[in-house]
Protein backbone atom coordinates (compact mmCIF):
# COMPACT_ATOMS: atom_id res chain seq x y z
CA UNK A 1 0.00 0.00 0.00
CA UNK A 2 2.96 2.48 0.57
CA UNK A 3 4.73 1.67 -2.72
CA UNK A 4 4.10 5.09 -3.66
CA UNK A 5 5.49 6.60 -0.78
CA UNK A 6 8.53 4.38 -1.26
CA UNK A 7 8.88 5.18 -4.70
CA UNK A 8 8.01 8.84 -3.94
CA UNK A 9 5.36 9.52 -6.03
CA UNK A 10 2.63 10.41 -3.95
CA UNK A 11 4.78 11.49 -1.08
CA UNK A 12 7.34 10.56 1.29
CA UNK A 13 8.78 8.41 4.66
CA UNK A 14 11.17 11.18 6.44
CA UNK A 15 11.20 12.38 9.55
CA UNK A 16 8.07 14.52 10.93
CA UNK A 17 9.06 17.01 13.59
CA UNK A 18 5.09 17.44 14.25
CA UNK A 19 5.07 14.08 15.45
CA UNK A 20 8.49 13.42 16.28
CA UNK A 21 8.71 10.09 14.27
CA UNK A 22 9.52 9.02 10.80
CA UNK A 23 6.04 8.86 9.05
CA UNK A 24 4.62 9.95 5.42
CA UNK A 25 5.00 13.64 4.75
CA UNK A 26 4.48 15.74 1.26
CA UNK A 27 6.88 15.68 -1.22
CA UNK A 28 8.54 18.72 -2.95
CA UNK A 29 4.99 19.09 -4.98
CA UNK A 30 2.78 18.82 -1.51
CA UNK A 31 1.35 15.50 -2.53
CA UNK A 32 0.93 13.04 0.37
CA UNK A 33 -0.85 9.32 -0.26
CA UNK A 34 -2.24 9.95 2.98
CA UNK A 35 -5.96 10.19 1.54
CA UNK A 36 -5.81 7.59 -0.64
CA UNK A 37 -4.22 5.05 2.44
CA UNK A 38 -7.13 6.49 4.42
CA UNK A 39 -10.11 5.03 1.82
CA UNK A 40 -8.29 1.77 1.07
CA UNK A 41 -7.40 0.82 4.44
CA UNK A 42 -10.71 2.27 6.16
CA UNK A 43 -13.24 3.33 3.63
CA UNK A 44 -13.11 0.48 1.42
CA UNK A 45 -13.64 -1.96 4.52
CA UNK A 46 -15.55 -0.10 6.48
CA UNK A 47 -18.30 -0.14 3.18
CA UNK A 48 -18.04 -4.04 2.64
CA UNK A 49 -18.66 -5.03 6.39
CA UNK A 50 -21.68 -2.61 5.77
CA UNK A 51 -22.79 -3.85 2.80
CA UNK A 52 -22.08 -7.64 3.96
CA UNK A 53 -24.16 -7.36 7.22
CA UNK A 54 -26.64 -5.35 5.04
CA UNK A 55 -27.11 -8.69 3.00
CA UNK A 56 -26.69 -10.84 6.13
CA UNK A 57 -30.04 -8.52 6.99
CA UNK A 58 -32.12 -8.96 4.07
CA UNK A 59 -31.67 -12.76 4.19
CA UNK A 60 -32.82 -13.17 7.40
CA UNK A 61 -35.31 -11.07 6.72
CA UNK A 62 -36.56 -12.66 3.74
CA UNK A 63 -36.57 -16.12 5.55
CA UNK A 64 -38.49 -14.71 8.73
CA UNK A 65 -41.04 -13.53 6.23
CA UNK A 66 -40.90 -17.31 4.49
CA UNK A 67 -41.44 -19.06 7.53
CA UNK A 68 -44.21 -16.61 8.62
CA UNK A 69 -46.40 -17.41 5.12
CA UNK A 70 -45.50 -20.64 5.40
CA UNK A 71 -47.16 -21.37 9.12
CA UNK A 72 -49.96 -18.83 8.27
CA UNK A 73 -50.51 -21.02 5.23
CA UNK A 74 -50.55 -24.56 7.12
CA UNK A 75 -53.04 -22.83 10.00
CA UNK A 76 -55.56 -21.49 7.02
CA UNK A 77 -55.59 -24.64 5.43
CA UNK A 78 -58.57 -27.31 5.62
CA UNK A 79 -58.62 -30.27 7.75
CA UNK A 80 -59.31 -33.83 6.13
Amino acid sequence: MQISDAHGKWGKFAYDTELGTCSIVPDDNGRTAKTALFVIAFIVPALLILLCYARIFWVVHSSEQRMREHQRSQHTSPEP
